[in-house]
């Protein structure tokens, strides 16, 4: 606002203080710009003449060192004759109205007055306690300080005195000059400026009301024309006010105020009803007169919007705000909102709005373009002004966030970098007020990056830290952002030399891919900056690597025996206690918790180490890992098994097939039982499963999946395990965990080069860098950690070490090995490496544990158990069994698919590579597909041969099989494999199915006692092993084989057995010819022959050759044998192109071994199956009747009662045999009459090696039913002369027939009736009609006599059965056979 007084100021320390007075009033030239050019009227102010009397000084010339009383008589002469600098104007035209300028004053009438003060009493000859009172009094007012001089504070009174650099402004004022100074204020205030201002209101009043008030000006301001403006008119503003008119460039900074326009320019002068108008708004303002304030700048307010001048439009709306504000403040001022907060916002947006469109037209901005200005413009600064002042008002704050955050952040667009931070920080704290946590985090990171180009470096910190809070965790998939405010807050620190905290940030980044949006430039950058501080800043390195093993501690979570859980202990005290027991041990620096490389924790697997001696060979299938369930379901079925034999002390002949699979089945359900109650029982205890049990000297291999997630190579060297063993006997530590060197003499650090070799193993093992043995117990006191490179100390682990370079964004399983050398407790606690051959880092396993359900907090937290995975309980010596299956002979064409039924030859490898001895071997499949050949020189009886077990098996699933590991006794318990040690045993395999077929293989073995003279036969040793190995093949189609029976009618004992055989080969391209060499039957009652002779061909060609998608039939006779021997099977072997032979099989014939198992496993699988549902159904039944489910123990005493009973009654004083015998595969529990099919075939090949052998298998066909058939159940055939010559010339032919009938079914009566339809050629004499019942196998033989009255060719077969059902109804059968007979 425009000053209501001028004050001329002069010091008797000058020559001619009255002379210099005079020159500053007498011309305007020494007065501010804004006075010069009609922007203030210089005239209104009252002018006040102020002399300085120094007391110390001296006084000018012209005073003669005068008094002052001299000094006002001669200030009232001398300056009361100065004449206005400025002349009064003519008013101006205002629409057509005239006026004078307020104020209007003559020199006589203007009323100046005159001063002395006194000053600086106090001097340096001034008495020591003046002095020291005076300092006191300094040091006590705060306004007295030092004159801007970054110096210590003085301590003493001498520093003030002595030194020109510690002057205190005042210090040589009395109090008196101090008293003096306020009350010539005081009479400032009351005598010139009060009665000046009154002055001003009056006189501005009386022109405003004249000028705008009323009906009449209201009108005339309708006709009122805008102002010719100046190319500036929209940005003009007032220099110190604005109610003077005087424009200034919005674009202005503040630093360039005084460049003040002429008076050509001013477009506003303080005569102008406008200027006057605004300038009483501004002065009501002052004294706190808001309602008569408001009511001005509504006045004038409209007249700015019509001149087009946005700067004034604006500044005038921001005057209405606050003085809405001011009335609403007073009225209430701890209210949240006021009654005029609409209107309050509605004018500071409008100001805000048009202050920005203001600074839109800034040329700095637009010269500029996109680079922000250094320099704000004074609209851009007024923006920002009332955006902050909104902001700190919590009336108008409340409920409005998100209103004012968006204004914030729309002033900083045009904001210098510190300006632009600032208001970038305020938007950000109102959306975190708002809940918009994602806004608050990306305007805190864009002020954090304004205070950083701002030179701000400490508030760049504090934003990027606010901003890491949001990001940090990447719970929200802000993984991106969370990676540039890490690199950004990285950066910042490192610039600061604030090393410890920056590595964690670099070592956090360096891991980091940002999704492949970090260039490798960067990933360089970070690298470098790591290198660079574990290089230079060794201590802050070692203080950073320290809260980074602190923090992860603290994160980590294990759960306690009562299932709550505690954090992992700090292990910092105790590796200085280490430091400090160990004599010249130190610590190596050693980044942990990196990803470099990058570790995928989830990809971790631990097995035992197993040595392939098969590298040049073919094996087979491609191994997988396969189902857990599957596994489980085998060690289950592979136990009972075993039990059921153990249980029958190792003599199972004298169980039948069904008792032995009865008990199988039994002892199944008792495994899985005992299994479902251990994992109960572990679930409700709360723990995890228990660490598995390995033997010493037996690498055990750690798999992972290792990625370099940089953009350039990084050479990877020592990578090695980290693990900590407690050994069983002495309770010592041995590990290799923090990277604590313990320093030895020269001669013993060759023990550091030394190697151990491991069978199972080709790798070299070596002391782990940084291992460690304590001399007693986990936490004894006194405990000395030694090197084992000492020559008396002997390590407990060893582990295999890695160098690689990692390429590029790649990743790889790598596969390290750990071996422990005593008994103990080994936990694998992560991975170490060097990156750079420079850089120690360090990563932690972190394994999830199972999920714990043994309470319904756990359940609903899903709290995890402690994992068990990496940790393993070492025992004594035990057998470590490797296995593989390699071609025989290397035949070429198992390297290629699989077909069905293909027969190769297959070699079972096992090698020993553990360090015990290894007993009771066994192998459990889950298909019939292996066969161990049997040597036949060891069975010379034929009954032995048919009732023996196929393949060695040892129960009745037919796929459980006891390896025959010594060679002379292929039956004995005591195969023993020693140490080192491997057997070949040659094995047939057969596949079946179609598409991808999984084979498992699951081995089972136990230590050797050696003390003991015979195995231990409890197959639940707690020293027994298992192998796991499973290959997936993929099985091609062959032949389709499919067979039919029908009655002979022609012969009434006999069956036509027919063989449709179909080539869907699809393996290769072209040549896929099928040679169908053989069709046996294997049978106790039957035996096969082709039906017609020629069938038998050329001796030359074997086999009968079937194209790609041909059929072929061919039809046999199957007629019952002559044989009495029941206890022994026939073979009937057709050769297609060689000589039949019928034969009763004895040893050496392996073509009968895999229809013999897979009989036994699909036997096996159906008991099982119809058990399963049987419980199935007597569960339903009980739960149907309202019955509570019974009890495991319950089913099992039926079930074994059950057994006992069948096992009496259906077996009872006959002989028994094994399930996977012949005499099982002929003997069948439903008929007697059964035969199975063997289809044997080869492919074509130029070589030997290229030929593929095969079967196909067709089980238990029956010949004759024995209760019900699907066609008639009688069979019709008669007897008579086929050929005749007769004389018709002696009477018609009468031809003599017998005619049989006979019941088909073996075990079941047939009613029926026997009739003959009539035929005009020829009659019948006899029955012709009658009912009879035939018993299974009966057959009724009758005459019948046919009349033939002329010659020729005659079909006798006129026989139609009718049999009756037991339901009442009748089912007629016509017969196709032709009874031809021929006269002549």
């Amino acid at each position: 606002s425009c000053p209501p007084l001028i004050l001329f100021i002069a010091s008797t320390k000058d020559d001619h203080p009255i002379d210099a007075l005079y020159e500053l009033s007498s011309s305007n030239l020494h007065l501010p710009k804004v006075c010069q050019n009609g922007f203030f009227n210089v005239n209104s102010m009252k002018k006040c003449f102020l002399v300085l009397q120094d007391d110390d000084g001296v006084t000018g010339a012209s005073t003669g060192g005068g008094t002052e009383d001299a000094l006002l008589h001669e200030m009232k002469l001398k300056l009361g004759k100065i004449r206005p600098p400025f002349k009064q104007n003519t008013s101006h035209k205002h629409d057509g109205s005239s006026s004078t300028a307020g104020g209007k004053t003559s020199s006589s009438s203007t009323h100046n007055s005159y001063h002395v003060l006194h000053l600086n009493s106090l001097s340096s000859s001034s008495s020591s306690s003046e002095q020291q009172q005076q300092h006191n009094q300094v040091q006590e007012d705060a306004v007295y300080d030092t004159c801007l001089h970054p110096k210590p504070w003085p301590t003493n009174i001498n520093q003030f005195i002595d030194h020109d650099i510690y002057q205190i402004r005042g210090s040589s004022l009395s109090t008196n000059d101090k008293i003096s100074i306020q009350r010539f204020v005081s009479s400032i205030v009351c005598l010139n400026v009060i009665p000046s201002i009154e002055k001003r209101i009056y006189n501005l009043n009386v022109e405003v009301t004249n000028a705008k008030k009323g009906v009449k000006n209201a009108f005339k301001s309708f006709w009122r024309k805008p102002k010719e403006s100046g190319s500036n008119l929209s940005n003009s503003i007032h220099g110190g006010s604005i109610h003077g008119g005087g424009s200034v460039s919005a674009s202005a900074s503040f630093a360039d105020r005084n460049d003040v326009p002429t008076a050509a320019e001013v477009f506003y002068r303080f005569d102008s009803i406008e200027s006057q108008t605004r300038l009483l708004a501004d002065t009501l303002f002052i004294i706190k007169d808001y309602d008569s304030a408001l009511s001005m700048y509504r006045l004038v307010k409209d007249d700015y919007k019509h001149d087009s001048n946005i700067f004034h439009y604006a500044s005038t709306h921001e005057m209405m705000a606050l003085c809405l504000y001011m009335i609403d403040e007073y009225n209430n001022s701890t209210s949240t909102t006021t009654s005029n907060t609409r209107d309050i916002i509605y004018n500071l947006e409008t100001a805000i709005t048009l202050y920005g469109d203001a600074a839109h037209d800034d040329p700095i901005l637009q010269n500029a373009e996109r680079l922000r200005a250094s320099v704000a413009s004074v609209a851009t600064r007024c923006v920002t002004r009332l955006s902050l002042l909104r902001s700190s008002s919590w009336a108008l704050c409340y409920g409005r966030d998100m209103d004012i955050a968006k204004n914030l952040a729309f002033a900083s667009t045009a904001e210098t970098p510190l300006g632009a931070a600032v208001l970038l920080e305020q938007s950000a704290s109102h959306y975190y007020r708002a809940g918009m946590y994602r806004k608050f985090a990306h305007h805190i990171l864009m002020a954090g990056h304004m205070f950083r180009q701002a030179g701000q470096e400490q508030h760049s910190l504090r934003c990027f830290t606010a901003a890491m809070h949001i990001y940090h965790g990447s719970e929200r998939g802000w993984v991106e952002l969370n990676d540039h405010v890490s690199s950004a807050l990285a950066g910042q620190l490192y610039a600061m030399k604030r090393m410890r905290l920056c590595l964690p940030l670099y070592a956090k980044l360096i891991g980091t891919t940002g999704m492949g949006r970090v260039t490798v430039k960067s990933h360089q950058k970070f690298l470098d900056h790591l290198m660079k501080i574990c290089r230079g800043y060794p201590s802050d390195a070692f203080q950073s690597v320290e809260c980074m093993n602190q923090a992860y501690n603290q994160g980590q979570t294990i759960l306690t025996k009562d299932g709550g859980k505690s954090f992992n202990e700090n292990h910092h005290d105790k590796y200085d206690q280490i430091l400090k027991d160990a004599p010249g041990a130190k610590r190596v620096l050693e980044i942990p918790h990196i990803d470099l490389p990058k570790i995928d924790d989830s990809t971790i697997k631990v097995e035992n180490a197993a040595l392939s001696n098969t590298q040049n060979s073919i094996h087979f299938g491609t191994k997988l890992n396969g189902s857990e369930a599957v596994w489980q379901e085998l060690m289950c079925s592979t136990n009972a098994e075993l039990s059921t034999i153990a249980n029958n002390d190792y003599i199972i002949d004298s169980l039948s097939p069904e008792t032995f699979t009865e008990q199988v089945i039994s002892n199944m359900d008792k495994e899985k039982s005992k299994a479902a109650f251990m994992a109960r029982s572990i679930k409700n205890s709360g723990q995890s499963a228990v660490p598995a049990v390995r033997a010493i000297m037996e690498p055990t291999i750690v798999s992972f999946l290792i990625c370099n997630p940089l953009g350039f190579q990084v050479p990877v060297s020592s990578l090695q395990l980290v693990a900590r063993f407690k050994c069983a006997a002495t309770g010592r530590i041995y590990t290799n965990e923090a990277a604590i060197f313990i320093p030895t003499t020269s001669s013993e650090d060759t023990l550091e080069t030394k190697q151990w070799k491991f069978s199972g193993s080709d790798e070299a093992f070596h002391l782990a860098h940084f291992s460690r043995l304590s001399s007693g117990k986990e936490g004894q006191q006194g405990n000395i950690w030694t090197s084992p490179c000492l020559n008396n100390v002997e390590p407990f682990f060893v582990v295999t070490k890695k160098a690689m370079p990692l390429d590029p964004m790649s990743n790889s399983t790598i596969s390290l090995s750990i071996c422990p050398l005593v008994t103990g407790d080994l936990e694998i606690l992560g991975v170490r490496c060097k990156i750079f051959n420079e850089i120690w880092v360090y990563h932690q396993f972190n394994v999830l544990g199972p999920l714990l359900q043994n309470s319904t907090l756990n359940r609903g937290n899903r709290v995890r158990g402690e994992p068990m995975l990496l940790k393993s309980k070492i025992e004594c010596n035990m057998p470590n069994l490797a296995m593989d299956i390699v071609s025989r002979n290397g035949n070429v064409s198992l390297q290629g698919p699989m077909l069905q039924g293909q027969v190769s030859d297959w070699t079972l490898r096992v090698t020993n590579q553990g360090t015990a001895a290894a007993c009771n071997v066994v192998l459990k499949t889950n298909i019939p597909w292996i066969n161990i050949i049997t040597n036949s020189d060891s069975i010379s009886d034929v009954a032995k041969e048919s009732s023996r077990k196929t393949s060695f098996c040892v129960g009745p699933s037919g796929s459980l099989m006891r390896l025959p590991i010594a060679s002379d006794d292929s039956d004995s318990r005591l195969n023993i494999l020693s140490p080192g040690e491997t057997v070949d045993i040659p094995i047939q395999i057969r596949t079946s199915g179609g598409g991808r077929q999984d084979c498992y293989m699951l081995f089972r073995y136990e230590l050797y006692e050696q003390s003991s003279s015979e195995v231990s036969r409890t197959p639940f040793s707690s020293k027994c092993r298992w192998l796991r190995n499973m290959v997936s093949v993929a099985v091609y189609p062959s032949l389709t084989v499919t067979a039919s029976l029908m009655p002979f009618h022609g012969r009434m004992n006999d069956h036509i057995l027919s063989v449709e055989m179909t080539n869907y080969r699809s393996d290769k391209q072209s040549e896929n010819e099928i040679n169908v060499n053989n069709i046996s039957i294997v049978s106790k009652h039957y035996s096969v022959k082709p039906l017609v002779a020629k069938d038998i061909i050329n001796k030359s060609k074997m086999g009968h050759s079937v194209g790609w998608q041909e059929q072929m039939t061919m039809h046999y006779v199957v007629s019952p044998t002559n044989s009495d021997d029941s206890t022994s099977c026939t073979l009937s072997e057709c050769l297609l192109g060689g000589i039949n032979s019928v034969q009763q099989i004895n040893g050496g014939m392996t073509t009968t071994d895999f229809i013999s198992l897979e009989h036994a496993h699909d036997k096996f699988k159906i008991a099982v199956d119809q058990y399963r549902m049987e419980l199935a159904a007597l569960e339903a039944e009980n739960e149907k009747e309202g019955q509570h489910p019974r009890s495991i123990a319950q089913i099992r005493r039926a079930r074994d009662s059950t057994i006992v009973d069948d096992g009496q009654s259906k077996y009872e004083g006959g002989s028994q045999f094994h399930p996977t015998s012949l005499k099982n595969l002929c003997t069948s529990p439903h008929s007697s009459s059964e035969i199975n099919v063997i289809c044997s075939w080869t492919t074509t090949g130029n070589r030997p090696q290229d030929v593929i052998v095969g079967q196909h298998h067709l089980r238990q066909l029956a010949v004759r039913p024995e209760y019900k058939s699907k066609g008639c159940p009688i069979l019709i055939s008669a007897s008579y002369d086929t050929s005749i010559y007769h004389d018709f010339s002696d009477g018609p032919l009468h031809l003599d027939m017998k005619i049989i009938v006979r019941n088909r079914l073996v075990k079941s009566k047939v009613d029926f009736i026997f009739s003959l339809s009539q035929k005009q050629d020829f009659d019948f004499v006899g029955s012709e009609r009658f009912s009879s019942s035939l018993a299974g196998g009966e057959e009724l033989v009758f005459p019948l006599q046919a009349v033939l009255f002329n010659s020729g060719i005659y079909d006798l077969q006129c026989v139609k059965i009718t049999v009756r059902n037991e339901d009442g109804s009748e089912t007629p059968y016509m017969f196709p056979l032709q009874w031809n007979v021929k006269v002549n």
